[in-house]
């Protein structure tokens, strides 16, 4: 129930982070547009260049951020007692594997 609480927000996090991602593509196309100076395929090889590059750089920073609130979101409330209850489930969970 716990993994499923925590995909679900991974989940619904990237789809928000693909949203985010999407509208700034457009917006990039937008104001390329605006700018007559290239031929047709030089704005589209310079849009699809800066698309790359930001998502690039946006790439790691994002993932860290969609991980840390999936996080929050899962475990946020949880107190060193809910930590403790966990940590002894895992362990009897693996020495029962170990075990067979």
């Amino acid at each position: 129930m716990l993994l499923a609480h925590y995909i679900g927000h991974l989940h619904d996090l990237v789809e928000k982070l693909e949203e985010r991602l999407a509208a700034e593509k457009k917006q990039s196309e937008e104001l390329e547009k605006t700018k007559g100076e290239l031929s047709e395929d030089q704005r589209l090889q310079a849009e699809d260049e800066e698309y790359k590059r930001k998502r690039e750089q946006a790439a790691g920073k994002d993932a860290r951020e969609l991980l840390q609130n999936a996080f929050d979101l899962t475990f946020g409330g949880w107190s060193a007692a809910d930590w403790e209850k966990l940590d002894r489930s895992w362990r009897a969970y693996a020495k029962r594997l170990a075990d067979d």
